[in-house]
C-alpha cells in the first residue's frame, strides 16, 4: 500500500488533493484575518494585537495570517508529504536573476510602483499601516524600514511561496511525471510547454480573488503578474525571480507614497 509521503506513488493524487484543501481553507481564513474584511474594530478585539495603537491591530494580524496561513502551513504539509525544496520552489535560480531580462523587468516594476504613488486610489490604500507613515513622517525614518523588512518577510515571501509555488510547482510536477512517456495532451493540438503554462497559470484566479477590496487598478494587475509569475516560475522552476518582482513594485509604491509625503516627489496634478 503506498504511502501518502510517495509523491510518485500509484495515488500521488491524495497529497494534491489534500494540499487544495488545505489552499482552501488557508485562503478563507487568511480573508477574514485580514482587512478589509476584518474591520478596526474587529481587530481592535483581538487578544495582545487590540492593544496597538492606530491601525496596527490590522496590520499585524494580515502578516500575521500571510506569514502562518500561506507560508508556514506548505511548509509543514511539504514536510509530512516528504516533498523538497523543489516542490515550493526553493531553488537555486541565480542564474536567471544575473540575466538582462529579469532587470529589464525589475526596472519596469520599480517605475510602476514609483509612478503609482500618484494615483489616488493606491495612495489612499497603501501602505498598509497608516500609522507607520506618520511615525516614519514625524518620528523617525527607521519606522519605515521596519514596514519595509516587515513586508518583505512577512507578506511578500509566503504570498509567492504560496501562489506560486504550493500551488503550482507540486501540481506540474506530477503531471509531468505521468506523462513522461506519452504526448501531452493527447490529441489537443496544445504543446506541451503551452499546457505547463495553463497549469500554472491557474493560481491567477484565487490570487487575484485576495485582492477584493483593493483598488480596481490592482486587481487588473495581480491577473497580469499572475500570469508573469507563472511563465518566471516555468522557466525557472523557483519562487524567487518573481518573489523580487512583485517586492519591488510594491515596496516601491510604498516608498514613492511616503516620499510624496515628505515632499522629496513633485506634485504632478495631471498624475493625481
Amino acid at each position: 500500500m503506498s504511502s501518502i509521503r510517495e509523491i510518485g506513488s500509484d495515488r500521488p493524487s491524495i497529497n494534491l488533493i489534500i494540499s487544495l484543501t488545505y489552499a482552501g481553507l488557508a485562503m478563507v481564513l487568511f480573508t477574514y484575518l485580514a482587512p478589509p474584511v476584518l474591520t478596526p474594530s474587529m481587530a481592535a478585539a483581538i487578544p495582545l494585537l487590540g492593544t496597538l495603537p492606530g491601525d496596527l491591530p490590522g496590520y499585524v494580524s494580515r502578516f500575521l495570517a500571510s506569514f502562518l496561513l500561506l507560508g508556514v502551513g506548505p511548509i509543514v504539509l511539504a514536510r509530512i508529504f516528504g516533498w523538497n525544496r523543489s516542490y515550493l520552489g526553493i531553488a537555486n535560480s541565480r542564474g536567471f536573476l544575473k540575466t538582462g531580462l529579469f532587470f529589464i523587468l525589475l526596472a519596469a516594476f520599480l517605475l510602476v510602483g514609483f509612478t503609482s504613488a500618484y494615483s489616488k486610489g493606491l495612495s489612499s490604500f497603501y501602505p498598509y499601516s497608516h500609522t507607520l507613515v506618520v511615525w516614519s513622517t514625524s518620528v523617525s525614518g527607521w519606522y519605515f524600514v521596519l514596514h519595509v523588512v516587515l513586508y518583505f518577510v512577512f507578506y511578500y515571501v509566503p504570498w509567492e511561496l504560496f501562489f506560486r509555488g504550493f500551488l503550482i510547482l507540486p501540481f506540474l510536477i506530477a503531471y509531468e511525471r505521468s506523462t513522461a512517456a506519452g504526448p501531452t495532451p493527447p490529441d489537443s493540438g496544445i504543446t506541451r510547454a503551452g499546457f505547463v503554462l495553463v497549469i500554472a497559470s491557474f493560481q491567477i484566479i484565487p490570487s487575484a480573488l485576495l485582492h477584493f477590496g483593493h483598488p480596481f487598478s490592482e486587481m487588473a494587475t495581480a491577473v497580469l503578474f499572475g500570469l508573469v509569475a507563472a511563465w518566471l516560475v516555468c522557466r525557472t522552476r523557483s519562487v524567487l525571480p518573481g518573489l523580487f518582482l512583485h517586492a519591488a513594485i510594491g515596496i516601491a509604491l510604498d516608498t514613492g507614497i511616503l516620499f510624496r509625503k515628505l515632499g522629496v516627489f513633485p506634485a504632478l496634478p495631471w498624475l493625481s
